[in-house]
């Protein structure tokens, strides 16, 4: 929630209704997304970044897998993303550190 700027609430209450709220906006996710949508949409994100093969299919065991398997670490900084507004980068850094929890459960 520090990162987002979220002002202090329960923990589940602040991902559920806001850092997951504001992560599907930006991830530009329809207004009625549900949790899986998000999911994916964050396990896509992570595969992009550890360039996974994107035209082979996979169930969703393998493809977590495929993304846990392939080391690359992407550290953002406000200052390497002089096109992103600080907010933006800030939601990216927020968006990472989810998608890697999520991947390393």
């Amino acid at each position: 929630g520090k990162i987002l700027g979220i002002k202090k609430s329960p923990p589940k209450r602040m991902l559920f209704e806001n850092i997951i709220p504001q992560l599907g906006a930006f991830m530009k996710l329809k207004n009625n997304f549900d949790y899986s949508d998000f999911v994916i949409a964050l396990l896509e994100h992570l595969a992009t970044q550890r360039n996974v093969e994107i035209h082979k299919a996979y169930n969703i065991d393998e493809f977590i897998h495929t993304i846990k398997n392939i080391a690359f670490e992407v550290k953002i900084e406000e200052e390497t993303l002089p096109i992103l507004s600080l907010i933006q980068s800030k939601r990216l850094k927020a968006m990472q550190l989810m998608a890697e929890s999520f991947v390393n459960l």
